[in-house]
């Protein structure tokens, strides 16, 4: 069996049926806190930020985004279930390289 998907939308999303939208709301903001999370782990562990969204795994459900902005910061957005969720970064605070003592 072959099966083609030219919509976009993921083959899981299709045999799925969508929760009620305040349970699709939630599952959708944990998945981008999911993410969220895996960024600043990467961050943390590379001391930058991912250059795509596949460096932290893309959820395999929904649609998802991920920009690279100046100063350190970036944006996700994601739809799953026709739910839109977005985070911004806040700016990062310079490090500062504090001589050894």
């Amino acid at each position: 069996m072959l099966v083609t998907n030219v919509f976009g939308i993921s083959l899981m999303d299709l045999i799925t049926p969508a929760p009620p939208p305040a349970i699709a709301r939630q599952q959708a903001q944990e998945t981008l806190d999911a993410v969220v999370k895996e960024i600043e782990s990467f961050h943390h562990d590379y001391s930058e930020l991912p250059d795509v969204l596949a460096e932290v795994g893309v959820p395999p459900r929904g649609v998802w985004a991920y920009f690279k902005k100046p100063g350190g910061r970036y944006q996700v957005a994601g739809q799953m279930y026709g739910q839109i969720v977005t985070f911004d970064s806040p700016p990062r605070k310079p490090e500062i390289d504090a001589p050894y003592q």
